[in-house]
């Protein structure tokens, strides 16, 4: 039986969460970091934890996160609800039953709007359930200094965002069967949230959001970006241009804040190309769009 959690249950799960995705924090900072998550005024509004239960039993549980979409609709790009779903974690004792295949059905049944999610597995499991994943590859480059690097110039993240919702604008206008996820002010604090944790378990300096407009002899590019200070990685949440040519720009931004490499996500396999990325789009119905354009690492939690 499908049904939500409250607060208690929730954080019941949080050392059976730890103990898969905690990486080098103990399980008591793995518990407090997902405090933070869902107290941030996003997980408030946004965050959703819902669960299977098999005889009384808790088996398998997920998050789901009420998002905005740009979906393609006669030509046009319209703004609908849709859902990220994100933690869909069966415990060992639970896995190969048909427990998170029941409760995924279960919760796009009852609550049938656009899907996103980010895979860690591979598609073959969601794409059982509808989901399609885009040609898309996680990226990463030295930190270097090029002769011509581009001047950044910082702009406010309400001026960062009408950027990007104007570019997506554009690309799902122009592609049928196309949706793009529509990331506003909130969703970038909450994500820098993650960061900002990580720094503080390690006694590390806590990094801001950088949100960019550098000018390239083609155009103006605008993007997002933050330091992952544990792995000293400069992370390109988005860029309006995520082409090759752009990659030593990233290097050369990186190596500006002291990190040894850039990491980012483009839609095509290039020089820098490390593993393939699966972010994957449910339609909420047959004619439903099917294409996820332009997602990059600010999309995929």
């Amino acid at each position: 039986m499908l049904q939500r959690l409250g607060d208690k249950e929730r954080a019941l799960l949080a050392p059976l969460r730890a103990e898969i995705w905690r990486g080098e924090i103990s399980v008591a900072q793995f518990e407090e970091r997902n405090r933070r998550y869902y107290e941030h005024p996003f997980g408030q509004k946004r965050m959703q934890t819902w669960g299977w239960f098999e005889k009384g039993e808790l088996v398998t549980s997920l998050d789901a996160v009420s998002v905005p979409f740009l979906e393609h609709q006669s030509g046009r790009a319209h703004a609908v609800d849709g859902w990220h779903l994100a933690s869909i974690l069966t415990p060992l004792e639970y896995r190969g039953r048909g427990y998170a295949s029941r409760m995924i059905d279960a919760f796009l049944q009852a609550h049938p709007r656009i899907c996103s999610l980010a895979s860690g597995v591979g598609t073959a499991f969601y794409e059982k359930h509808g989901f399609r994943a885009p040609h898309s590859w996680h990226c990463e480059i030295p930190a270097s200094s090029p002769a011509d690097q581009a001047p950044s110039q910082e702009i406010p993240v309400g001026e960062f965002v009408g950027e990007m919702r104007e570019h997506r604008r554009r690309q799902v206008a122009r592609r049928p069967d196309s949706a793009a996820l529509l990331p506003d002010a909130v969703w970038w604090d909450w994500l820098g949230l993650i960061y900002a944790y990580y720094c503080e378990t390690r006694g590390l300096q806590v990094p801001r959001g950088r949100f960019l407009r550098t000018e390239l002899e083609s155009g103006p590019v605008w993007l997002a970006a933050l330091e992952h200070a544990p792995n000293k990685t400069l992370d390109i949440w988005w860029a309006s241009d995520s082409s090759p040519a752009l990659s030593k720009h990233f290097a050369g931004w990186a190596a500006e804040l002291g990190m040894e490499k850039a990491a980012w996500m483009a839609a095509e396999k290039n020089a820098w190309t490390v593993k393939p990325a699966y972010p994957m789009l449910r339609p909420v119905n047959a004619v439903g769009p099917r294409l996820l354009l332009d997602c990059q690492l600010g999309d995929c939690w």
